[in-house]
C-alpha cells in the first residue's frame, strides 16, 4: 500500500506551510479566515457541484496538521471540515455554498450537560421551532453565523 501524498495533496501542503510560515502572531480571526477562503480552504471537502473544491478528509486532515503546526486559530475544523459533512450528509446545498465561498461559518451543538456525545444522551428538544434544552461547550460558537444542533423531537434525533 502506497502512503505517499498525491501532487494535488503534496501542493495542499507545501501551499498551507508557505503561507503559514508568513502569518503574523497578531492576525485576527476575521483576516485569517478571509485568507483561508481565498485559499479556497473554506470549500476543500465540499463537493465541486455544491461550490467547494471536492477534495476529501485526507486533504483537510494534512491541512488541519498545517494549521495546527502554525497554532493558526480559525473556525477551520468546526465550519469548513465537521459542519460540512454534516450538512453534505443532509442535503443543505445552498449552505454548503455558503460555506464554500466563507460568506457563512456553522459550529456543531452536539455536548449536553453530562458532557456525552452519544444519540442516547441528546435532551435538548424540538418542538416545530422551538428548542428547548442547554448545549454545552460549543467549539467556535463566537465565530459562527449559524449552529448546528442535534435536538431530539418525536420522530427522533434531528439535527
Amino acid at each position: 500500500m502506497d502512503f505517499a501524498l498525491d501532487p494535488d495533496q503534496t501542493l495542499l501542503v507545501d501551499t498551507a506551510t508557505a503561507f503559514l510560515r508568513n502569518l503574523d502572531e497578531s492576525a485576527d480571526r476575521e483576516r485569517l479566515w478571509r485568507d483561508v477562503t481565498k485559499l479556497g480552504w473554506t470549500g476543500l471537502v465540499i463537493a465541486e457541484a455544491d461550490g467547494g473544491v471536492g477534495g476529501s478528509l485526507l486533504d483537510a486532515v494534512l491541512l488541519v496538521e498545517q494549521l495546527g503546526y502554525a497554532a493558526a486559530v480559525c473556525p477551520f475544523v468546526s465550519s469548513a471540515v465537521v459542519g460540512s459533512v454534516v450538512l453534505s450528509d443532509a442535503g443543505r446545498r445552498a449552505e454548503l455554498a455558503e460555506l464554500a465561498a466563507g460568506r457563512s461559518r456553522v459550529a456543531l451543538a452536539f455536548s449536553e450537560e453530562g458532557g456525552e456525545f452519544t444519540p442516547q444522551s441528546v435532551r435538548l428538544s424540538v418542538d416545530g421551532e422551538a428548542l428547548s434544552g442547554t448545549k454545552r461547550f460549543v467549539k467556535d460558537a463566537d465565530a459562527a453565523d449559524a449552529l448546528i444542533v442535534a435536538a431530539r423531537s418525536s420522530d427522533g434525533i434531528l439535527c
